[in-house]
């Protein structure tokens, strides 16, 4: 069986990928500028605990500053 639109190797069909289409043309600064100073703080909070940059480090491996 054969796609209509066939995926380049080792790309997988993502089912809700189709669903995303709906949200390609939201404007997120005017999203963003509807949310309060509280629920800003709220999705920073979040968006840091999904950043592997912002991560907890080992204490022994936390540089010490005098």
């Amino acid at each position: 069986m054969t796609s209509a639109h066939p995926l380049p190797a080792g790309v997988m069909a993502l089912p809700f990928r189709k669903d995303l289409d709906k949200y390609k043309d939201l404007d997120e600064d005017e999203i963003l500028g509807k949310l309060s100073e509280e629920e800003l703080k709220q999705l920073e909070t979040v968006l840091d605990d999904l950043d592997p940059e912002v991560c907890i480090r080992p204490t022994e491996q936390v540089p010490l500053s005098y």
